[in-house]
């Protein structure tokens, strides 16, 4: 076995040996998505359970790097609503919020049900993916598709000592994949440098609409940056998906008792600008979910606060006039490898 694949060998039986801990347990979502009602006009959701639409995995997914990798539950999905069709991309992992996760897609098309291609769309191939493939986010930009992941590694020692980490600790590049056809992928590296993440940053969050298309503010597109960076919130400014321009800019402060932000989910365009739907630890250090209003002219300045959110971490779609969204969080309490489909019980504001 080469050097590459006991890296990978270990990182696996790794992930297998830790056992998922009290915190991760505690993340539900029905307690996120369904015990809110919206106390404004403007706020996504509140969202009801839709039982039609579930995902249940039944077949393996192929392993394509050889070491016996396989999966036991399903999250943080992201999805694409083409025409009649979903599209969802899901994060594998050997257990609920493990490391040594791949990335895969299933397809529900009208009168055929749900189809999961038998082999990831993207796995470990780089030095800085060993650890884990996290967290799809997918966009579209004109005919193409930009799917943002996290690749998660053991910063090598230079890296951590330029960085001020310590030595072997684990690190998140916020990397990139292109395609055609949402099926095929190519990867295209690190979409936020290591000047910026400082070995550590998630959120790739970016304004998307209900078919997952990329939304333009201002004539650009953004991205909030919203956990590492160095302890900063950082926004990313592009033409294109692909090349980006980064700054230091808080964009969002909670009002004064409401705790801390942890990430911000997903940024969904309404009519009266766009929300950030955000995950934050309340002041009594429970975890919550929370949205921001935003005018277009001022895209960096919150004008209004809801307590609860979806925290639809792939992006928010619609269907068929409401909001949709997926999350597999909740099938630990039935042993199988699913995904669930919550739908706002409000039209959507788009």
């Amino acid at each position: 076995m080469d050097e590459f694949r006991q890296k990978l060998q270990a990182a696996y039986d790794e992930a297998v040996r830790t056992p998922t801990g009290d915190l991760f347990q505690k993340l539900k979502m029905d307690h996120f998505c369904r015990q809110y009602r919206p106390q404004t006009s403007w706020a996504v959701g509140s969202f009801e359970k839709a039982p039609e639409l579930t995902f249940t995995k039944t077949e393996p997914l192929e392993d394509p790097t050889g070491i016996g990798w396989t999966s036991g539950f399903l999250f943080n999905p992201s999805l694409v609503v083409r025409g009649e069709e979903l599209w969802l991309y899901f994060r594998a992992a050997p257990k609920k919020e493990s490391l040594c996760s791949r990335i895969g897609l299933a397809v529900r098309r009208p009168g055929r049900g749900w189809e999961m291609f038998p082999k990831p769309l993207i796995w470990p191939t780089e030095e800085d993916e060993i650890l884990s493939i996290d967290d799809p986010k997918v966009y579209r930009a004109g005919k193409e598709y930009v799917m943002f992941y996290n690749g998660v590694y053991a910063a090598p020692e230079e890296l951590a000592d330029r960085y001020g980490q310590a030595p072997g600790s684990v690190s998140v590049n916020v990397k990139y994949a292109v395609s055609r056809d949402g099926i095929a992928w190519e990867k295209r590296g690190i979409a936020v440098p290591l000047e910026v993440s400082r070995l550590w940053a998630k959120g790739a969050v970016i304004p998307r609409d209900g078919e997952g298309n990329a939304v333009r503010i201002g004539g650009e597109f953004l991205m909030f940056l919203s956990e590492g960076c160095g302890g900063m919130q950082v926004v990313g400014r592009s033409e294109d998906l692909k090349s980006w321009r980064f700054e230091p800019r808080t964009y969002l402060t909670l009002p004064d008792g409401w705790g801390r932000i942890l990430e911000v989910a997903c940024c969904v365009p309404t009519k009266e600008g766009f929300v950030l739907d955000f995950f934050f630890e309340d002041a009594e250090g429970k975890f919550a979910a929370g949205q921001a209003l935003y005018r277009r002219g001022s895209p960096f300045e919150a004008a209004d606060f809801h307590r609860g959110g979806s925290l639809a971490w792939g992006g928010m779609s619609v269907l068929n006039g409401r909001y949709l969204l997926a999350q597999g969080w909740d099938a630990s309490e039935t042993g199988r490898e699913e995904i669930y489909f919550y739908r706002s019980k409000e039209c959507a504001h788009e």
